[in-house]
């Protein structure tokens, strides 16, 4: 555990002089002097003297005539990523045994590819965690539509409860399931390469005659074998205080589940961390956990408070960072535009094409801003947002049409004025590029702080066969690492 706090202790030390950088908004980049305030004053004095322009294009070619800070910057960030971490563990190289079910069945309905990619991925590693751990049932906290526990059910045969604080998507995740299972034969033939013709008819029970067509449906329609037996679901809201004996011998009254796997896929905000502790409280039944964790702006705080509309729709209740002893006996904050950063989707920060377009946007909105600070009163001022405009925009007019419209204001700036204005304020675009590609690179190293601290609260709480392995591609589905832990004796 100590080399865990020291590890955690390090990133710590290295992102907490950036942290204001993490938490600047790019809205009031230009009305709050971001640029002077919180670019590393190296930094800043190396790119003002020599032009902006010219530092981000030496960046972009690798050009070592001029000194590369922001490449120098980059590198040091990268080194503190979970991928340098002792307890990371790259999938490849763990031994698990496989379950027997691996090859894969192609579903080419119902899903994304993303939700395609991360529920083939996710339903392989956690029936080879249930098998390593002998596992008796798999509990799918957020199950959501049940894709997951669908695939669990239907290809690998285990035994799963799915929970969700939601009956919308209790109902969904049925019918999803039915529909997958009425599919699966033509899924799995199609995975085995066989021919499309169908398989010869069987002989068949006949039918006896009814006499209404109610009668008949009732009679013969199609019953899931999966449904109610193999798959049970509970409409149920998750929390620390959440008595796993009582949920569970209400849906099992005939059967004494003592080795429980715990998983989540993409449990939003404060849902990951109320997994973990389930685990911490329920150790008596809960052996394993497989969480992967999302929507980090969501998380409550202990040492920093959240914006009065995320606490009104707050489900948890209770602060979920910093869980570890360790960062809680520092006093550890990160701010809720910090953890809005390490959700951030990785980004090619040598792609000078990628960096324009994902800026142009921030720069559009950041111009609105300053440009309605100068035309409005306070009385004025909209409270509304201008939503995903910018990218349709080929020019800051046409965004300000679109902004006026949405916001329900009138600026009153001719062609020519505004014309000026963007020209005057140009400058701030590549400065901005800047401080887009910085607080990008900070993006994976704070999520290694939220993930460690979680890893730790498990060290301290006696679960040590715990570690992180990434299981999607980052470039598909960015929230790719989960967290793991085995029974002592397994790994």
């Amino acid at each position: 555990m100590e080399l865990l706090k020291e590890e955690l202790n390090r990133v710590v030390d290295y992102v907490a002089p950036y942290l204001q950088l993490a938490n600047s908004h790019t809205v009031d980049f230009i009305v709050n002097d971001t640029w002077q305030r919180v670019i590393p004053e190296e930094i800043r004095i190396h790119s003002d003297r020599i032009e902006v322009h010219d530092v981000l294009d030496a960046f972009y070619r690798n050009d070592s005539s001029i000194t590369n800070l922001i490449q120098q910057f980059i590198e040091q960030a990268t080194e503190h990523e979970l991928k340098h971490s002792r307890y990371f563990k790259p999938i490849d190289e763990l031994n698990f045994p496989k379950n027997g079910s691996k090859s894969s069945v192609k579903i080419t309905e119902f899903m994304s590819a993303k939700k395609l990619h991360e529920v083939e991925s996710m339903s392989q590693f956690v029936a080879d965690v249930a098998s390593l751990s002998n596992t008796s049932l798999i509990v799918d906290i957020g199950s959501g539509k049940g894709y997951l526990t669908s695939v669990l059910a239907l290809q690998h045969r285990f035994k799963i409860l799915g929970i969700d604080c939601s009956q919308t998507n209790i109902t969904g995740a049925t019918k999803t399931t039915m529909k997958l299972e009425k599919k699966w034969k033509v899924y799995q033939r199609r995975s085995q390469n066989l021919t499309k013709e169908k398989p010869p008819p069987t002989n068949q029970v006949a039918k006896e005659p009814c006499s209404s067509n109610e009668e008949y449906h009732n009679k013969y329609k199609w019953k899931s074998a999966i449904v109610g037996d193999l798959y049970k679901q509970r409409v149920q809201s998750i929390s620390k205080t959440t008595n796993m004996d009582d949920i569970l011998s209400e849906e099992y009254p005939r059967e004494d589940h003592q080795n429980v796997l715990l998983v989540g896929l993409h449990t939003c905000g404060n849902l990951a961390p109320a997994c973990l502790e389930l685990l911490v409280e329920n150790r008596n039944r809960i052996k394993s956990i497989v969480n992967i964790g999302c929507c980090y702006h969501l998380l409550e705080e202990k040492f920093v408070s959240n914006p009065d509309w995320l606490k009104r729709n707050s489900v948890c209740g209770n602060p979920t960072f910093p869980m570890s002893e360790y960062l809680t006996e520092r006093r550890f904050a990160l701010g809720r535009d910090a953890r809005m950063c390490g959700t951030q989707k990785p980004i090619n920060l040598k792609d000078s094409d990628e960096i324009t377009n994902a800026t142009k946007p921030l720069f559009y909105r950041a111009l609105l801003q300053k440009l309605m600070i100068e035309k409005l009163s306070a009385d004025d001022f909209p409270q509304g947002m201008t939503g995903r405009i910018a990218h349709k925009c080929n020019t800051f007019r046409e965004y300000l049409t679109k902004a006026e419209k949405k916001l329900d204001v009138n600026l009153q700036v001719n062609d020519q004025d505004l014309d000026s204005f963007v020209e005057q304020n140009t400058l701030h675009w590549d400065r901005l590029k800047i401080f887009f590609i910085l607080k990008s690179a900070l993006s994976p190293v704070i999520e290694s702080i939220i993930l460690l601290d979680r890893l730790l609260y498990l060290f301290e709480n006696n679960i040590s066969n715990a570690f992180v392995v990434r299981l999607f591609d980052p470039d598909v589905s960015p929230r790719c690492h989960a967290i793991v832990a085995l029974p002592p004796s397994q790994l």
